[in-house]
């Protein structure tokens, strides 16, 4: 029997479509904000300072959480309790790069970084999302609905002013967190039968002020 060639075209058009979709959007929210050029007050300017947006953006969230600064910013509000948030990006090849630096964090230390599918529903509990992965701090993994300590060796580092990087490598079904001042990297295979394509990034905050800014994306596609 042969193979359905529709509907390979299809599934192709629908990714197509999904991918400049996202694009769409992140091209409304730049012209919404464009970038900001600042000069200096000397005339000899040999490099002007260029604000510009991520590829990617904090868009959907649940619990108390505000997200600010063209969604490049998001924070807790002034309650105690679990709250996520998830990029508008959806990815399901290639290998996408994130970087997201804590600018704001309580004393007890609790974010979590990660990864949940596009089809399931945001909830405020990160350990309630059946396909959601990733790591938190007191040296919690979260995955299968479930949250474990010192899972596979895990230790939280997190800091004050950290740049934490998450990889998803949707090619390799893999997700990879850093912590850029320490160097210390984690790896954790998806199981897409739990957690399927396409994929968000998710934050999830605890503390009330806790703060996190997306700094850096970089996506390769096939």
């Amino acid at each position: 029997m042969l193979p359905d060639v529709r509907a390979g075209r299809n599934v192709c058009l629908e990714i197509d479509f999904r991918q400049l979709s996202n694009k769409f959007n992140k091209l409304k929210s730049y012209l919404a904000a464009p970038p900001t050029i600042r000069f200096q007050d000397s005339i000899l300017i040999s490099k002007p300072d260029i604000c510009t947006m991520p590829d990617d953006i904090f868009e959907m969230f649940a619990g108390d959480l505000k997200i600010k600064d063209n969604g490049q910013v998001v924070e807790h509000g002034s309650t105690i309790g679990h709250a996520v948030v998830r990029g508008s990006g959806e990815y399901s090849s290639g290998e996408h790069r994130f970087q997201f630096k804590i600018e704001s964090y309580n004393m007890n230390k609790w974010i979590f970084f990660g990864i949940i599918s596009h089809k399931v529903t945001l909830w405020s509990n990160t350990w309630a999302i059946p396909s959601c992965y990733g790591w938190g701090g007191q040296d919690s993994t979260i995955l299968n609905l479930a949250m474990h300590a010192g899972l596979n060796g895990y230790s939280c580092d997190f800091e004050l002013n950290d740049i934490i990087e998450l990889i998803l490598d949707c090619d390799h079904q893999l997700i990879r967190l850093t912590n850029l001042r320490t160097k210390r990297t984690h790896m954790m295979n998806i199981n897409l039968l739990k957690c399927p394509f396409p994929w968000h990034f998710l934050l999830n905050i605890f503390y009330p002020n806790d703060q996190v800014r997306i700094l850096y994306t970089d996506s390769q596609e096939i």
